[in-house]
Parts: structure tokens; sequence; C-alpha cells
């Protein structure tokens, strides 16, 4: 079993880079437009969407964590840590859409030069971000990711495969670890994580959705569209697909929308883990804080609520 306090190798190389815009050498920019342009043209099969809002500081990191997700060249030749082939065969047809929230750090501009187009999306929010990449988004299959994550060699290729495969499964998702940082130690985030496992197994049993999030989770385009994406949506207010569980996670409420369609699957394991800021965790005061308010916040979900459903 892997140790908690283990960063694996490829998070630290792309550590090694700056993250302040100004210190990212033009050679890093040029190998990631190479690396987008080897991606094969065509109708994609896949989409994977990228919202982003005020990230200058971690956009080229997690873009270049991305590129070899359907570079062949790179594909060929990911494997683990273990030597273990990771992509094995022809990548499928992918599109990025990166969607920017009306940022005003330059994030945009680091993303064009990075090979990418950018689509704009004035109303700020992350369900308006997320609702305009699925607009935009032609793929069968979508991966949705996060503009603060970095994503490990051969990520997402298991989850498109389930999808390809077993249409019994309606919505996949991964774990996600915290990269520590001068402000958050390994042994604090791992305790952290040690004290929440317990919280997610569970969130689980009454209200598994809760536990997909946006940053690592796939789906059908078709079925999210059919039950509206991200967006609230009056018209399904006492459906059953509109739960109080999911208020304030929009990533859940659109698992819980899928769920009509299918199962809901976690993928365990390194390829399907990403690795993410912890910044999050400040806006709650800190880690202690921002376990006791999300064990509070399950305790709350956990109370039995009187539900009306609609049968016509």
């Amino acid at each position: 079993m892997q140790s908690p306090w283990h960063i694996p190798s490829w998070v630290r190389e792309l550590q090694r880079f700056p993250r302040a815009a100004e210190r990212i050498p033009e050679t890093r920019f040029h190998a990631l437009r190479e690396a987008f342009g080897r991606w094969a043209e065509g109708p994609p099969e896949v989409s994977i969407l990228l919202v982003a809002r005020d990230e200058a500081d971690y956009i080229v990191s997690c873009l270049a964590s991305l590129a070899a997700f359907a570079d062949p060249q790179a594909s060929a030749l990911e494997r683990d840590e273990g030597g273990t082939l990771l992509v094995p065969g022809a990548s499928p047809v992918t599109e990025l859409i990166v969607v920017d929230n009306g940022s005003s750090d330059g994030t945009a501009d680091l993303v064009e030069r990075c090979g990418l187009s950018v689509v704009r999306e004035s109303r700020v929010g992350i369900d308006f971000a997320r609702q305009r990449a699925l607009e935009e988004a032609r793929g069968r299959f979508v991966l949705s990711v996060d503009a603060d994550c970095l994503y490990p060699p051969g990520w997402g290729h298991d989850m498109v495969r389930i999808l390809r495969e077993e249409p019994e499964q309606a919505c996949l998702y991964g774990n996600h670890r915290f990269i520590p940082d001068r402000d958050h130690t390994a042994w604090s985030l791992a305790l952290y994580r040690w004290l929440a496992e317990p919280v997610k197994s569970f969130r689980s049993v009454r209200h598994e959705y809760v536990n997909a999030l946006g940053c690592n989770m796939a789906f059908r385009r078709l079925d999210a569209t059919r039950v509206g994406g991200w967006m609230r949506s009056p018209e399904l207010a006492g459906s059953g697909l509109e739960s109080p569980a999911s208020e304030g996670s929009p990533d859940g409420r659109l698992a819980l929308r899928l769920s009509v369609f299918g199962r809901l699957l976690h993928l365990d394991g390194p390829r399907n883990t990403v690795w993410t800021s912890p910044r999050g965790l400040d806006t709650d005061g800190g880690l202690l804080p921002a376990f006791r308010k999300r064990m509070l916040r399950e305790l709350r979900r956990s109370l039995p609520r009187r539900r009306t459903i609609v049968i016509e």
C-alpha cells in the first residue's frame, strides 16, 4: 500500500517548473504547443472540459499533465513507476475545451500560448462555466477537470473504456490528493486525508453522488444534456433528481441526475487519482476547521428529510 506521505515522481517533475507566468520559459510553451499539435484531428470521441478563473499560477502545469492524453507519441510510451504500460493502443480522438470564467490575471493568455483556444463565459460561477463547456463539447464521452489539478499518466483512459464497454455505468469518478506547499505540510495533509476517508465512506451510503467531484469525473455527453447538465432546474424540483444533500455541490447535483441512466462508479488507484492544491481548505479556516465543517455537513445530510416524488 502506498504511503500517504508519498508524492509521485511525476508530480515532483511538474512542480519543478516555476508557477509565476513571467518565469515560465518559452521552451515550456513550445513543448506544449507541439504536444497538443500532435493530437489527432477529426470528430472527437472524447471532450475534456476545463474551466478556469484566475488560475495563472496553476493552468500551465495542469495543461502539461493533460497534454499526453491524446498524444500518440506520449501514450505509446507512458508507463507507471513500476514500468507497466499505461495506455496500450491508439488514444481516442479528443478535444480540450477551456472556458475562462472572467479571469483578470492573464489565465486566458497563458492557455493560448500553449496552443489552445479559449471560450469566454461572462457569467461568473462554476456551474455557468462548466455548463458552457458542456454546450461547446462534441464528444460522446466527457471528462471533467479543474485548472488547479495535476493529472497522472494514463488518467482518463479507464473511464473512457468503461463508458464505452459498460452501458450500465452512468457516471465515474476518481480520487483526489492534496499537494503539500509552504502553508500545508505533507504530514498535516496526510492526517486530514486519514480523518476524511471515514466521512467519505459514510457519505457514500446514502449520498454517494456528493463524492463525485468535477475535477475528476466522466459521463456521456448526451446523458448530461438530457438532464440539464450542471445548472439548477426548477422543472426537476420534486422529481427525486434534486436533493438537499447536493446543495452547494453542482457536481453532486449532476451526478445525482445522471444516476437515472445507470450506476455511479468509483475508480481507485494511482492512475485515477488527481493531485490538487490545498488552497480550498483555507477558505474554511484551515485543516481542522475544514474537517469539522465537512463532518457537521455530513451529519446534517444524514438526518431524515421529507421528500416528494412526482409520478405522472
